[in-house]
């Protein structure tokens, strides 16, 4: 799966930025935008810098993830009160 999230640049080199994505240095592609520099803010998916973000639509979306990362159970873990979770049995 695939998520696009904010990134703010960190250097432009060529057809390349070094971005910061949650807390993580990347690197990713501006063969789709024009004019990009150091502390631009735009939305990354797939290693592609698809777009150019103000601050404030950049820290709203940020603030979206951290609420859906917060809200989503860890990886394998499981709510053995969820009927659907569990394992069926035998058919009757």
């Amino acid at each position: 799966m695939c998520l696009t999230a904010p990134a703010r640049v960190l250097s432009v080199a060529g057809t390349f930025a070094d971005v910061e994505q949650d807390g993580r240095r990347r690197r990713a592609s501006l063969l789709l935008l024009n004019g990009i520099e150091p502390g631009d803010w735009v939305l990354v998916g797939a290693g592609t810098a698809l777009r150019r973000l103000d601050a404030e639509e950049a820290e709203e979306l940020i603030d979206l993830l951290r609420a859906a990362r917060d809200a989503t159970p860890p990886v394998g873990s499981v709510d053995q009160r969820n009927p659907v979770a569990e394992p069926r049995g035998a058919l009757s």
